[in-house]
């Protein structure tokens, strides 16, 4: 349960990252462009156009032109906040589930062994006696 939490926080931390960087991306072109247009956020695919052109050649050349316009297009328009920021969160929240999961199953455990709880029952008067010779 604990390396669970710790992939789904690892990889929802990597994600918002991700989503958080494109945000601020947006916001430099916006910086650099506002008089000349209005803040966009910009699709995935906008990244790829214009950053990593040869990648997403081998990819298209790697997979054919019918598959890429069927399945990774669509894929490609979506806004990048959205593509990584909803799993990024979805991720995290389950990280959480995990967490909360862990704690309580802990609970049980510590509440059937009775760890750290001296029961009244076991005393005689009020105060504990050594016995001591």
């Amino acid at each position: 349960m604990e390396a669970l939490k710790a992939i789904c926080y690892f990889i929802g931390a990597f994600l918002l990252l991700i989503a958080l960087a494109s945000v601020g991306h947006d916001g430099y072109m916006y910086y650099l462009h506002q008089n000349e247009r209005e803040f966009v956020l910009s699709m995935t695919g906008f990244f790829i156009e214009e950053y990593a052109i040869e990648y997403g050649q081998a990819a298209l050349d790697m997979m054919g032109k019918e598959t890429w316009t069927k399945y990774i297009d669509p894929v490609l328009q979506i806004k990048t906040i959205f593509l990584f920021g909803i799993p990024a969160f979805a991720l995290l929240g389950l990280g959480k589930i995990f967490a909360v999961l862990k704690d309580r199953q802990d609970n049980k455990w510590s509440r059937n062994m009775n760890i750290g709880n001296v029961s009244s029952r076991n005393q005689k008067s009020g105060k504990f006696k050594y016995n001591r010779k």
